[in-house]
């Protein structure tokens, strides 16, 4: 088997600005996507709700071939609609 010389990378020798550029372009990075903050105005936080409501949400967005997402995007909009709508003819 050949000898392989391990040689230290040093970081600060390079003529890199950003180090991290070359973490990221590594193979055991190269398929990792970069992290992106949440945007806490677009998520719903958790909440709990009747036993009830849920089943009859669930049935409501099968019965419509529906994801639950798309069926509470349109219970919001048929709801608050018309509040956004009277607020901006303010």
């Amino acid at each position: 088997m050949p000898n392989v010389i391990k040689k230290k990378l040093n970081i600060q020798t390079q003529n890199v600005s950003n180090p991290t550029d070359m973490i990221i372009k590594t193979a055991s990075y190269s398929g990792v996507k970069n992290f992106k903050k949440v945007d806490e105005n677009f998520v719903m936080p958790r909440m709990t709700c009747d036993q009830e409501l849920v089943k009859q949400f669930r049935k409501e967005a099968q019965e419509k071939q529906w994801s639950y997402t798309t069926l509470m995007n349109n219970i919001l909009k048929e709801r608050y609609k018309n509040i956004s709508d009277e607020s901006e003819s303010e």
